[in-house]
């Protein structure tokens, strides 16, 4: 060696990357002249933004010069919030097209502080094509929070018993933010409050919410997963109107070990960081949840079996999505197709979404169903109310569900099995799965509401 640069390339704009770069050299834009690439080598120090710095080699293989030409390369192309995403689907302008929100960890900042946030995606697609357009950085000023916190995780669900959504949001030291909906049925959100520490629930670290009526006694509880990777059920205690929750995950009715789902793995034995989301099939439960490591895990067999029991688990790596670290999943028939898409959120601070196998409609596959019986939804799409004909008619009583395209129930009752009407009058404009039982068979079929 007879010469260094210590601060390269010192004749233009220098690489300077706080912990550990890594350099790369090699032909980046296909014009036959190797360019040179610098990213971090240490995810846990640096900068977690701008963290590829592409220079050009506009001299020679022989005699290479390098210009600089970006610092974002590639991830200028792709959704990256920092470390760390969460995303749920929502209708928040009532527009009957699922929007989203993600909740970060944060971009790194100076000093060690972060700057996590809720961003908000609406979709300006159509029913059957989804667009999605950032249109909030920093939704509800979540960012507000920074100083304390960070590691924002999403879920909605009707806690308060009026027919809209409210919104929990999970956070690094295992707390949760309530935030009330007070819009009512069909109407765009309209928030009030935000409620730290809410009911002082506390499952430890990074807690990962999910509201569900998992006992079926017409009250939501929650299902909370954690960094130590097992699951919390937390169950409401309360009323419809006013939930009430035991904070101890270890005492009953409540359960520190759900299901007995573990997603401590062997590649990182330390943290498990479970992300639960559980699905209504109509007569049981699905349970598809993140993990540290990254694979999904798909769990049914959970009826009957909340204060202790294993789940079953029948995928312990659903979709081969290989995401990376820290996923969290969320569904929803963003195209109109009668089946769930999957996003997923992981460590990177990016959002993947793929097409599932998972049929909206109670997640039992519409096309699949072999019955006796015909069943005829109209008008659809609605307005305030649906008639169902069943062919031929029986002298007994069917029961109807109706989920929306999170794969929620959302209405349920008993009909005479002549033909009947529902009143749709509480359900928002959208898309919705109807499910209906009579003589021990399985119907469905999927129907559309429009404004009056």
């Amino acid at each position: 060696m007879v010469d260094q640069d210590p601060n390269f390339p010192s004749y233009d704009v220098p690489v300077e990357i706080f912990d550990f770069p890594a350099p790369f050299y090699m032909d980046l834009d296909n014009d036959g002249v190797k360019d040179f690439i610098a990213a971090p080598n240490n995810i846990g120090s640096t900068p977690n933004y701008e963290v590829v710095w592409f220079y050009k080699n506009i001299g020679s293989n022989a005699f290479p010069e390098f210009e600089l030409q970006q610092k974002d390369y590639l991830v200028n192309e792709m959704l990256d919030y920092g470390t760390g995403t969460n995303p749920a689907f929502f209708d928040y302008n009532a527009d009957g097209l699922m929007d989203l929100l993600i909740g970060t960890d944060g971009y790194f900042l100076s000093g060690g502080n972060r700057d996590p946030r809720l961003i908000l995606f609406e979709n300006i697609g159509t029913a059957d094509a989804p667009a999605y357009e950032e249109i909030d950085d920093d939704y509800l000023g979540m960012s507000q929070y920074s100083e304390f916190t960070w590691f924002f995780a999403p879920t909605f669900g009707d806690l308060d018993d009026d027919g809209d959504l409210d919104l929990l949001v999970g956070e690094t030291y295992g707390s949760l933010f309530y935030i009330e909906n007070t819009a009512g049925p069909g109407n765009p959100v309209s928030w009030g409050t935000i409620i730290a520490e809410w009911k002082g629930i506390d499952v430890g670290q990074n807690s990962r919410p999910c509201i569900i009526d998992l006992n079926r006694d017409g009250l939501n509880d929650l299902v909370i997963g954690e960094r130590n990777g097992n699951v919390n059920y937390l169950q409401n205690i309360g009323t419809a109107t006013t939930p009430e929750f035991e904070i101890d995950p270890n005492t009953a009715p409540n359960n520190s070990y759900l299901g007995e789902i573990n997603t401590l793995m062997s590649q990182d034995p330390s943290s498990g960081n479970s992300a639960p989301l559980v699905l209504d099939t109509g007569d049981d439960f699905l349970v598809l949840t993140g993990s540290e490591v990254g694979p999904l895990l798909l769990f049914t067999q959970v009826e009957g079996q909340l204060s202790s029991g294993a789940f079953t688990l029948v995928n312990p790596n659903y979709g081969d999505t290989a995401e990376g670290e820290r996923t969290s999943p969320a569904v929803a028939d963003i195209d109109n197709d009668g089946l769930l898409e999957l996003a997923v959120g992981n460590s990177r601070g990016g959002i993947a979404i793929f097409e599932t196998d998972l049929d909206a409609g109670g997640l039992v596959n519409i096309k699949d169903l072999q019955t006796s019986i015909e069943l005829t939804l109209h008008p659809n799409p609605a307005t305030d109310r649906l008639w169902i004909d069943l062919t031929p008619t029986y002298g007994n009583d069917y029961q109807y569900t109706i989920y929306n395209a999170l794969g929620q129930q959302l209405q349920s009752g008993s009909r005479p099995s002549l033909q009947h009407a529902i009143d749709l009058t509480s359900l928002s404009p959208g898309l919705y799965f109807l499910e209906v039982r009579v003589n021990n068979e399985v119907l469905g079929a999927k129907f559309s509401k429009q404004q009056y």
